[in-house]
């Protein structure tokens, strides 16, 4: 992952174009607080970029053959988005994504701050038509749910805590999401696949981060959130060689070693946010992970501290 953070308007552009396709860029301020972070898997990028207000236009003499095959996807976290395309216009709020095509010109309008994750894609990895993608172009899209998946997918490899073990998993399950949300906006008549074991993992994964404290978190309650069976939940688990309890129990030590090493929340506590029922399981399961028992580990975490 890289994490720039340009100065000037000028550096900016430079940074923009080369992250996605050739675009130029203005702003009010003479120096723009900008952010971004982004990965690149061979023909897929995925991307989150914090700014100040400014305009990014794809103008008509920038577009080239080389990268008019490429699709991009906004989704934006916080803020507004203005984006046009094709002579249609639309306001990209949060929790909603938006579209467009590097064929054609398009300009992007950020009235204030704004956050957005974006994804670069080809138009073929996308599984529609060209024609079929143009009527999705400069239209709100929302997934049921899915668009909230694909957000906590990227935003946590971005953040260094993916709900997948590598950028190439990443980049392959979000165009997966992109191809689901696409699918049902244009009202594709092609029935669309099953998700991947990679994305089951990936939602099965988020469910339990988010109900982590919850004692009574079951496999059925992975299988209910990611809409598959129980089934299909274990056979996405034992592909990587690794099971739905397992998970969670590696879950739940993680985030209480990380307690112990961060706050002072009594150990008591620190067990029954992580989902323990007492703090005599906890720690019988640290120990058998760690080799120590919780208070020992918060010692030597103190210890080893400059």
């Amino acid at each position: 992952m890289v994490t720039a953070q340009p100065t000037s308007t000028e550096q900016w552009q430079r940074l923009a174009s080369e992250i996605f396709v050739p675009l130029r860029v203005s702003g009010d301020a003479s120096q723009p607080r900008i952010r971004v972070d982004y990965e690149s898997v061979s023909d897929v990028a995925y991307s989150r970029v914090r700014s100040t207000s400014g305009e990014v236009v794809r103008a008509e003499e920038l577009i080239d053959s080389a990268d008019s095959g490429i699709a991009l996807f906004s989704l934006q976290l916080r803020g507004i988005g203005r984006v046009t395309q094709r002579g249609r216009a639309t306001v990209a709020r949060p929790a909603s994504g938006v579209l467009y095509l590097a064929d054609a010109p398009y300009r992007l309008d950020f009235p204030g701050d704004s956050d957005i994750l974006v994804v670069k894609a080809p138009v073929s990895a996308l599984g529609l038509s060209a024609g079929r993608l143009r009527d999705a172009v400069a239209a709100p899209l929302r997934g049921d749910g899915t668009l909230g998946l694909l957000a906590r997918i990227l935003g946590s490899s971005l953040a260094g805590r993916g709900l997948l073990p590598s950028p190439a998993e990443t980049a392959r399950v979000s165009v997966e999401l992109l191809r689901e949300v696409f699918t049902g906006q244009v009202g594709a008549p092609v029935r669309a696949r099953a998700r991947s074991h990679a994305a089951v993992r990936a939602e099965a994964r988020d469910r339990i981060r988010s109900r982590i404290a919850d004692a009574e978190l079951r496999v059925g309650t992975l299988a209910e959130a990611a809409g598959v069976s129980e089934r299909t939940i274990h056979a996405a688990f034992a592909e990587v060689g690794s099971s739905p309890a397992a998970e969670i129990r590696r879950a739940r030590l993680d985030l209480s070693r990380s307690l112990l090493e961060t706050t002072r929340m009594p150990v008591v506590e620190i067990a029954l946010a992580c989902g323990f029922t007492d703090p005599t399981s906890f720690t019988r399961a640290f120990r058998r992970q760690w080799q120590h028992s919780p208070a020992a580990h918060r010692a030597l975490a103190r210890d080893s501290r400059p």
